[in-house]
């Protein structure tokens, strides 16, 4: 149902629908968590391929929700690829109205956190600290931590704040033998 909205342009259709979503992630118990995950990642992966800015910052927003969820069991199959690309390129956004390419921009910082807490917290999860993910992540941050921002956005919701918020976590959750991963991309 939601696909055939998107397709058609219910934007007030999508939006309750990943409402409805989200409340039953949020109190889905977590034995059958597992269960509803993956057809909910599928739908916050069709909204953030969608060109519209804000289904994509909606869709970032249920990432960061499930992010937040506790899982009891493991997912061996489960990847971030997609989410860890998508919100990368959020974060390049060169959108024409500023305020909206601004709100890509968080929508793609805050995206990017939610895959590093949902990753590094589960042994069994793809490996975040790998090159092919670093190399996506930190120049991401990187790219807003420089950007001025003048439009509309105070200092502590601006996308540079954010980013420097974000890669301050991204540091304190790298252990020793991770942090040469984190800091190649820098040099």
């Amino acid at each position: 149902k939601l696909s055939h909205d998107i397709n058609r342009h219910r934007t007030q259709h999508v939006f309750i629908s990943m409402e409805i979503l989200d409340q039953l992630l949020v109190s889905c118990h977590a034995h059958s968590l597992n269960l509803f995950v993956e057809s909910f990642l599928k739908m916050v992966q069709k909204l953030l391929e969608c060109g519209y800015p804000y289904m994509q910052i909606r869709a970032t927003q249920s990432f960061v929700k499930f992010a937040n969820v506790e899982e009891d069991a493991p997912s061996y199959h489960r990847r971030y690829d997609f989410f860890v690309s998508k919100f990368s390129s959020l974060c390049h956004s060169n959108y024409s109205d500023g305020y909206v390419r601004g709100n890509l921009r968080q929508a793609g910082l805050t995206g990017l956190q939610g895959v590093v807490r949902k990753t590094i917290s589960d042994d069994l999860q793809v490996n975040i600290w790998e090159s092919v993910h670093m190399d996506k992540i930190v120049p991401s941050l990187l790219y807003n931590m420089q950007e001025h921002y003048l439009e509309t956005h105070s200092d502590e919701e601006s996308p540079t704040h954010l980013a420097e918020v974000v890669f301050r976590d991204l540091i304190c959750r790298a252990s020793y033998g991770n942090i040469r991963s984190v800091l190649s991309p820098v040099l």
